[in-house]
């Protein structure tokens, strides 16, 4: 924007002229005092883009001003009528070529008289003005039927507009981490939300599960009993036929027992505090094996453990989750097989994997993911007994210490059960 060399002080003639002049210098000052008391004040996108509208008619003149302000894919255009419409593309083709170039534009016209303007004068000018905030357009001003050109504005209204272009921007950083903040509240109060249902419902499932697991010991109990006093009531009278009737029944009533307690262990590990810390898997992979000395002699079982690291972790938990992984090794051998199971670690980054290898009956890779789902067996009948939990068991321990389970297996040719765990803070392996 440069000024006509006739513009300025120095180069007006006579008194009414200089007076005109000051006139309309105080004007031009009185704006920018005004607007930048009001933007300053105003943190709203819609407060600012009034007070623009306004202030540019009231001070500089005009009949009506529009601004055309840009957001992220559209553009929002508000007038001084009140108008305020979201477009998707901007029809004006004076708007496009300033946004385009990057440069102010004013057409003039014959003036017409109006309310907002008492004296008529003999052109009249339609600006259209960029907002720019560096090499960025901001917004676009169209100001109509103001008296002046482009030429005789003064000095001062170019940082005028750098000025509204600034509060424009900083509306729109407001809008937008204001929308920002209110879709993460909204998304918190939904997580919040269903955390606490979560939470209920978790608590009422383990309160219903122990409940019922301690309720239904009872009738349990009462049927092997009973099943057993009826066997010692009837002594020889039982035939051969009735005597595997019975012992069907104690050992089902059995099963529905161990089944009981598992769960139960299980529905356990949900609300169970966790108190984890630094923990030597050596002293967790020995207090598992002790737990099942019985097992592991009556098969000759051959348990090697390598040296094995410092984890952060429950200690209950892991012996729980080893004691798990070594009873099903010893127990899915093949009868006429002397069990041989290898413990070793190995460092991943921050995690240590863990695994336990047997020479057991091997698993099909079909039902590598099914083996962790509660209730799910692979080989039913008294062969291999059991209820089903076990590695779901262990699926939820190694999960609630931030690490994951998996095999690797081939039908008939052993299994590799692998966790990762994190390691203590400077943890390595036991020497």
């Amino acid at each position: 924007m440069t000024k006509s060399p006739a513009h300025g002080p120095d180069n007006l003639i006579t008194p009414e002229e200089r007076i005109r002049w000051l006139a309309q210098e105080k004007s031009y000052l009185q704006l920018i005092i005004h607007m930048m008391n009001q933007l300053g004040g105003i943190g709203d996108l819609d407060g600012c883009i009034h007070s623009i509208l306004s202030g540019v008619v009231e001070n500089i003149g005009g009949t009506d001003a529009r601004l055309y302000v840009f957001l992220d894919d559209t553009v929002r255009s508000a007038d001084l009528m009140g108008a305020d419409e979201i477009l998707t593309s901007i029809e004006d083709s004076l708007v496009l070529e300033v946004m385009e170039l990057r440069k102010p534009f004013a057409i003039a016209s014959d003036f017409v008289a109006t309310h907002l303007i008492a004296k008529p004068f003999e052109r009249a000018w339609t600006w259209v003005v960029p907002l720019m905030v560096g090499s960025e357009v901001v917004a676009v001003l169209k100001l109509s039927d103001t008296h002046l050109s482009l030429d005789e504005m003064s000095d001062v209204v170019p940082t005028l507009f750098r000025y509204m272009a600034l509060s424009l921007r900083n509306a729109l950083a407001r809008s937008r981490l204001e929308k920002a903040y209110g879709a993460v509240r909204d998304v918190n109060e939904r997580l919040t939300r269903t955390v606490d249902t979560l939470t209920r419902t978790n608590a009422e499932l383990e309160r219903f599960v122990h409940v019922a697991s301690h309720d239904l010991q009872e009738p349990v109990r009462t049927v092997v009993s009973f099943t057993q006093l009826l066997e010692r009531q009837l002594g020889d009278r039982l035939t051969p036929d009735d005597r595997p009737i019975l012992e069907y029944i104690v050992n089902g009533a059995h099963r529905m027992s161990d089944l009981l307690h598992d769960l139960l262990s299980y529905s356990r590990l949900t609300g169970q505090d966790r108190r984890h810390g630094p923990v030597d898997l050596n002293d967790v992979l020995t207090a598992a094996r002790d737990n099942i000395l019985a097992a592991i002699q009556e098969r000759g079982a051959e348990i090697r453990i390598d040296p094995l690291p410092r984890i952060h972790g429950d200690r209950v938990q892991l012996i729980g989750l080893f004691q798990n992984l070594l009873s099903n090794a010893v127990k899915f051998t093949a009868p006429d097989v002397t069990p041989s199971i290898h413990v070793f670690a190995e460092a991943e980054g921050e995690f240590w994997r863990i695994s336990v290898a047997d020479n057991g009956i091997g698993i099909a890779p079909d039902y590598f993911d099914q083996i962790f789902v509660i209730f799910q067996r692979l080989h039913a009948g008294p062969a291999y007994p059991g209820t089903g939990i076990g590695l779901a068991v262990c699926k939820r321990i190694v999960e609630q210490h931030g690490g994951r389970i998996w095999v690797d297996s081939a039908e008939g040719h052993g299994a590799t059960f692998h966790v990762t765990l994190p390691g203590a803070e400077n943890g390595t392996a036991a020497q």
